[in-house]
């Protein structure tokens, strides 16, 4: 990456589970700074007779690693798409990346 001039890599297939927790080890843990990984949702695993009662029982397993794993947490609570969309552009001008 520094041969190249590069400061930081998007990583958009963070996945979850397991192959999420690889991935944060073997990049963003290893190279603090380096690299910003987002996460993908498993829609399969809601398709339960009680949904909402499973996602918040992932919701609470998942959350610590989400959180360590966060360079920006945005609570969006009531707020509405175009509320939440200003919110995250101003944090994203304003994250510091460690060189």
């Amino acid at each position: 990456m520094d041969a190249h001039d590069v400061e930081t890599i998007v990583s958009l297939d963070g996945m979850w589970g397991d192959v999420l927790t690889e991935h944060l080890d073997r990049y963003d843990r290893a190279h603090p700074g380096r690299f910003l990984t987002f996460c993908q949702v498993d829609w399969s695993l809601l398709a339960t007779p009680d949904p909402r009662g499973t996602l918040r029982q992932l919701m609470t397993a998942r959350d610590p690693l989400y959180t360590e794993a966060a360079h920006v947490v945005i609570d969006t609570g009531a707020s509405s798409v175009n509320a939440v969309v200003k919110h995250v552009l101003a944090r994203l001008n304003n994250i510091e990346i460690a060189p």
